[in-house]
């Protein structure tokens, strides 16, 4: 293995009292119990998360990119400034060591882009935690690269279909600009020389975000051309994107996350699988766009084919990026 790279990157309420006045009291007696339970509720996961991400904590990412496997360490929770040990045993029983710096806030990310191990990778992370002063050791496991590879190939089914007529182009996953809800979207480009019409097309992530794609006259994309898909249609609130057509229950994740589209016969016409960073391009403020001589449903499975965007918008906002005109040459 070869060393690697990249460091530094309540309890709620629960009951209610009616008000004896009369029914209408009651119920509105309810409803505030309802929401304050609900905001309690809330306010309760967010304390308990932010404890959990200031205790010590060790977190496994993987990359993929075809025949390669890679992945992330994500330390936390250690005392700023201080060192991690991080240890990598392999089932034969063959390990590595890396002393690994900790920055202002005791966090770290360590990275490598070329896990060749045909076996899995047991990983302990011996750290002072950030809040007791005390030693404290996380561990986790690495599958073998093989299986990170496999996995890849599976979910990137679209090329077995010799499917591509609509290719995944370019997609902003985290504006600077404006927020998340207001400037994710997604760039298609139209291989054919025919027009495509994506009703009943269902765009869709390895979990549980799901749209299927629906307008009373249609949604053509035009021969040769680009189209937009985002989360927010209006220019004026979505950074001075021109956005063909608005999506819901959809958002892209910041770290690794999937881009799927499937037709209205059930047919996975492109899918894109990218990382958080380890062989996929990750700048804030920047879209993650595909060179523009590689638009084929094959090449953009791969992260060194993409590169984040090096094209301004616009002199009104500063983010990066090439919506529905093509994309620059990657460096």
């Amino acid at each position: 293995m070869q060393a690697g790279e990249g460091l530094n990157r309540g309890q709620g309420v629960t009951g209610w009292t009616p008000n004896v006045v009369g029914p209408g009291r009651s119920v509105l007696a309810l409803a505030a119990g309802v929401l304050l339970a609900s905001a309690s509720t809330a306010f309760a996961q967010d304390i308990e998360l932010e404890l959990l991400q200031q205790q010590p904590h060790l977190t496994v990412e993987l990359g993929k990119s075809p025949g390669r496997a890679g992945f992330a360490l994500e330390i936390g929770g250690g005392l700023p400034h201080s060192f991690a040990l991080l240890e990598l045993r392999a089932e034969s029983g063959s390990k590595v060591q890396r002393l690994v710096q900790l920055d202002g806030e005791g966090q770290a990310r360590w990275v490598e882009r070329n896990h060749e191990l045909a076996q899995a990778i047991e990983v302990s992370c011996s750290l002072v935690d950030g809040e007791t002063g005390e030693r404290a050791v996380r561990t986790s496991v690495i599958p073998s690269a093989p299986s990170i590879v496999q996995a890849s190939l599976n979910q990137s089914g679209a090329p077995l279909l010799g499917v591509g007529d609509i290719v995944i182009t370019e997609f902003m996953k985290d504006p600077a600009f404006v927020s998340d809800s207001a400037g994710e979207w997604i760039e298609i480009r139209n291989r054919t020389s025919q027009p495509i019409n994506l009703e009943g097309w269902v765009l869709s992530d390895a979990g549980s975000n799901t749209h299927t794609i629906h307008s009373a006259n249609g949604v053509w994309v035009a021969p040769k051309s680009y189209f937009l898909l985002g989360i927010n249609a209006t220019p004026a609130n979505n950074g001075g994107v021109s956005v063909g057509y608005k999506y819901s229950n959809f958002s892209l994740g910041n770290g690794a996350d999937e881009i799927r589209l499937t037709d209205n016969l059930g047919t996975l016409i492109d899918v894109v699988a990218y990382d958080d960073g380890i062989f996929w391009p990750d700048d804030a403020g920047k879209s993650v766009s595909l060179d523009r001589a590689l638009v084929d449903p094959v090449l953009n499975d791969d992260g060194a084919n993409w590169c984040s965007a090096l094209a301004p918008f616009s002199s009104a906002n500063t983010d990066f990026g090439t919506p529905r005109v093509a994309n620059n040459t990657c460096p």
